[in-house]
């Protein structure tokens, strides 16, 4: 099979998910590991999204090594990653950072690397390594600036294949000494809540923003990160639009610009009626995939919610809770319910305390939160 060159890149053209993808083609790979310093759901999601495609990603032995420095990490993205087909993960020095105050390291995690293997270290084998900048973030993945490298042991000098194997030994010797994350899940996951509720939130690559949002009304940036940071949105719809006719209820649902953080996606500048991406609605015992979510011409995102049956339900002047949760071969999907008689005031009531309620800008008397 054809190997890629190796190369280095940051064009949006060639993104890293994009060589990721290329690289899983170009041999009869075994095995994947990744060292990376972080994961969040936005990265996770467009991994198993992209890769879970390619017919070698089910059959792929995975193995993550990620670090949960500063919180950076979310408990629902380790979660997924965990739940892949033929995936373990490990946490470095898991153990002894989860009961730091803080989940300070002594001495900070910071590879972003994927290492595929096939048969190695045996000498017919083959190692590749796609080494650069970005982490299992959305962002890293597919919108960043990225600086990517791409080597291959196939048909490469001596040199390269022992840098190759020397990276390989590495990462295999950090992964006998890492954590199990199934030993840390609970505690993590608790002290991760925790965190959110009291003290400043870490950011990561995809809270990344733009100017614009500096200029103009919208979303603070560290509104960003909370509503990146918790798994439960509630948003009031209004009347909505009458997009699937007269006397029905419309499915198209404005949210504030750049509430898409919550769905996995960074904030980006983008020009109206853009698209934004896709997720999976799990609505009662039914999932809706690739619901459709994009920039407005009234600058607002919107989000297509699953379409009603004639009468079966009328999202006008409603609230709905989307609930973050991952499917049982690692997809990241959003349950969504309507509120009950007492539902809203106890959802908004836990985003009041939290200090993590929100109303629509202008006249507008909607309001929506996270918890």
């Amino acid at each position: 099979m054809k190997v890629p060159s190796a190369s280095a890149h940051f064009q949006p053209e060639r993104q890293l998910i994009t060589q990721l993808v290329a690289a899983l083609g170009a041999d009869t790979w075994d095995q994947l590991n990744v060292p990376v310093s972080y994961a969040v759901v936005g990265g996770v999601r467009l991994l198993e999204e992209r890769l879970g495609a390619e017919p070698q990603w089910a059959k792929l032995e995975k193995r993550f090594l990620v670090g949960i420095d500063w919180f950076r990490s979310e408990p629902l993205a380790l979660d997924a990653l965990s739940k892949l087909p033929k995936a373990s993960l490990r946490v470095v020095d898991g153990k002894r950072v989860v009961v730091v105050p803080g989940c300070r390291p002594v001495r900070s995690y910071h590879p972003k690397a994927f290492i595929f293997t096939r048969d190695w270290p045996s000498p017919s084998g083959a190692v590749g390594c796609l080494v650069g900048s970005g982490n299992l973030s959305k962002n890293g993945l597919s919108y960043g600036h990225e600086l990517d490298l791409w080597s291959c042991s196939t048909g490469a000098a001596h040199e390269v294949v022992t840098a190759l194997g020397d990276i390989y030994t590495w990462f295999e010797d950090l992964w006998s000494k890492s954590t199990p994350y199934q030993h840390i899940r609970d505690a993590y996951r608790a002290k991760f809540e925790e965190h959110q509720r009291t003290s400043a939130r870490a950011t990561t690559d995809d809270d990344s923003v733009p100017d614009v949002i500096l200029r103009q009304r919208g979303l603070k940036p560290d509104d960003l990160v909370i509503l990146r940071s918790f798994d439960n949105l509630w948003i009031d719809t209004g009347s909505m639009y009458s997009n699937l006719g007269e006397g029905r209820s419309g499915n198209q649902l404005d949210l504030r610009r750049y509430t898409r953080v919550f769905f996995g996606f960074p904030a980006q500048d983008l020009a109206t009626n853009s698209p934004i991406g896709g997720i999976a609605i799990k609505l009662g015992g039914t999932i809706h995939p690739d619901r459709h979510l994009r920039y407005g011409d009234n600058q607002m995102d919107k989000l297509d919610l699953p379409v009603p049956a004639s009468g079966s339900i009328d999202y006008r002047n409603q609230t709905l809770l989307f609930t973050r949760e991952v499917g049982p071969s690692g997809q990241v999907r959003f349950k969504m319910q309507l509120s009950g008689s007492d539902d809203r005031a106890r959802w908004r009531a836990k985003s009041r305390k939290l200090g993590t309620a929100f109303t629509f800008a202008g006249a507008s008397t909607r309001e929506f939160g996270v918890f």
